[in-house]
């Protein structure tokens, strides 16, 4: 349920795209989820092909990954 929520909310066009830190405080203060339930949904939404990692950020310290639909 959260990947359906996670995809239709954020990346509705397909364009768009967000780092790992603004999906994760997403998903934290939207639909009250703990760190760890925030970073599992985002685990199983790269593995079951919801979201992607596009890339990694360059300017971040610790190369944050960058997703997509």
């Amino acid at each position: 349920m959260f990947n359906f929520e996670l995809g239709n909310a954020l990346f509705a066009n397909g364009g768009e795209s967000y780092t790992y830190s603004y999906l994760r405080s997403w998903l934290m203060g939207t639909l009250g989820l703990s760190a760890r339930q925030a970073a599992g949904t985002i685990g199983a939404g790269v593995r079951y092909g919801y979201i992607m990692v596009a890339t990694y950020a360059e300017n971040s310290a610790l190369r944050e990954a960058v997703f997509t639909r």
